[in-house]
């Protein structure tokens, strides 16, 4: 027996709506075990290119700028910055924060800044092996006071790996001048990964609105009031589902699910459009930035 899935809080089911995703450059200086990326392949950016077909795609106003590392090649990111803007309603870079820098010039244009952070200073470099370049969260947002910034983490047992842990670092992140703290499960390919942490399960003794389901029918992306009163800050919960953890497949393998992916287009670095992200060989992760 099959399903079709629709559910409208599942990242793969279009919950954030229609989406371009540019993959601008498959290069990354960051080390992450768990990474949907790690399995790229070196690209050469056509930036002229990337330009020409995103503006092609008029049904897609949202864009989101992916690498690996977009700020490795901060020339690159800035002419694709400038290049799209006057055609898209929202562009958002997504960055480790390595060269948090660049994107000075053109901030003003930018809808959401997402850096990945896995911890403390110490923590961090442990495992993402970048120093991000946080002191330039507050001025990005006296340059553009409606800039949205996030700050993304993957909660495991090499970093943040207990509630405790969570509200500190959701706390420093609120003090540092994010607007909002996403904590994400950990992607993993292993089924007896001693890395992966179930955060609904983690939660359950303090939060009573974050569900205990399957999250390819109930849905994976989560904004439980609880932690936003809890933490100060706005938070958002990325459950993985037992498509891309097979861990989760004891839980729930009842039914066979039938992938759609219907809501994102993505363009790869030499700026061919694809239904998929095609630099990867992560297939189970169709929308590239869970």
């Amino acid at each position: 027996m099959s399903i079709t899935l629709r559910s409208k809080n599942n990242y793969c089911m279009g919950a954030m709506g229609p989406r371009l995703c540019i993959q601008t450059t498959t290069a990354c200086n960051g080390k992450c075990f768990f990474c949907v990326g790690r399995y790229n392949t070196p690209s050469n950016t056509e930036v002229n290119k990337i330009i020409e077909s995103t503006i092609s795609l008029e049904e897609y106003p949202d864009v989101l700028l992916l690498g690996g590392e977009s700020t490795l090649f901060p020339e690159d990111l800035i002419k694709i910055i400038n290049g799209i803007a006057p055609y898209k309603r929202k562009i958002t870079v997504n960055t480790n924060g390595y060269n948090l820098d660049c994107l000075l010039p053109v901030i003003t244009k930018l809808d959401k800044v997402i850096v990945s952070v896995m911890g403390n200073k110490e923590v961090n470099n442990q495992i993402v092996g970048v120093t991000p370049e946080l002191d330039k969260i507050k001025e990005f947002h006296k340059l553009n006071p409606k800039l949205k910034l996030r700050v993304n983490c993957v909660v495991n047992k090499k970093g943040i790996d207990s509630f405790d842990k969570m509200e500190e670092f959701a706390f420093q992140m609120k003090k540092l001048g994010f607007t909002s703290v996403k904590f994400s499960e950990m992607s993993t390919d292993d089924s007896e990964d001693p890395n992966f942490i179930d955060l609904q399960k983690l939660l359950e003794p303090y939060c009573d609105d974050v569900h205990q389901n399957d999250t390819l029918q109930e849905g994976c992306y989560l904004e439980p009031k609880s932690l936003e009163k809890r933490f100060g800050i706005k938070t958002i919960l990325n459950l993985t589902c037992n498509l891309k953890t097979p861990i989760k497949q004891s839980q729930f393998q009842l039914l066979n699910y039938e992938q759609m992916h219907f809501d994102s287009i993505y363009i790869s670095p030499d700026g061919s459009i694809h239904k998929r992200i095609v630099a990867s060989q992560d297939l189970a992760n169709d929308r590239g930035a869970c």
